[in-house]
């Protein structure tokens, strides 16, 4: 699975999700370059940083591959999540401390 990690996690929760087999991007990105890069993504983990519109999601929709987005913290206001789930693309919000027991249980 291709994760794409737009604000950062902790060392040992990416460790963990590579040696689970998945292959963790982490940069952030500026909304075009989100756009191009959800074509070929699996999942996206993100706080509060990255804003996930509809451009966004159109461009993973049409991919076809985008089918999970976690957010990590409080709050989805930065994620269109009900356009998102109108294109099958289920959300999890993660609202505890984001500590490193919680990023390993991802």
């Amino acid at each position: 699975m291709k994760i794409l990690v737009t604000d950062g996690i902790s060392e040992s929760a990416s460790t963990r999700l590579k040696e689970l087999g998945h292959n963790v991007i982490e940069q952030f990105y500026e909304i075009d370059g989100l756009d191009i890069a959800v074509r070929d993504a699996d999942a996206i983990i993100t706080r509060n940083a990255a804003k996930i519109c509809e451009g966004t999601i159109d461009s993973a929709a049409e991919a076809g591959r985008l089918k999970l987005i976690i957010r990590a913290g409080v709050g989805i206001d930065n994620i269109d999540y009900k356009y998102a789930k109108s294109k099958g693309i289920e959300l999890v919000n993660i609202i505890n401390n984001w500590e490193d027991d919680d990023e390993q249980d991802l």
